[in-house]
């Protein structure tokens, strides 16, 4: 039996152009979604803190922002949301 070599190097030369293309075309897929995730700042911060134990102050200097200053061991802090 002959089997012509060029012909069955060219035909697997189509498939894995395709395969890459096809990984190629996925992976794009998949950074074009998760990019705003990685660009975008948190907005969610935690609301309405109460130190329950211990000492604390906490303070939101900015939007993106929530400072807490812990001035004892063992502070435990209620956070109503997040």
């Amino acid at each position: 039996m002959h089997i012509p070599v060029a012909a069955t190097s060219r035909t697997l030369l189509k498939s894995s152009v395709s395969f890459r293309g096809a990984c190629l075309v996925a992976s794009s897929a998949c950074m074009l979604f998760a990019l705003p995730a990685l660009i975008s700042p948190s907005l969610a911060n935690p609301a309405g803190g109460a130190v329950t134990t211990g000492s604390a102050a906490i303070a939101s200097p900015s939007s993106g922002n929530t400072t807490v200053r812990q001035t004892s061991e063992g502070v435990v802090i209620d956070w109503s949301s997040f």
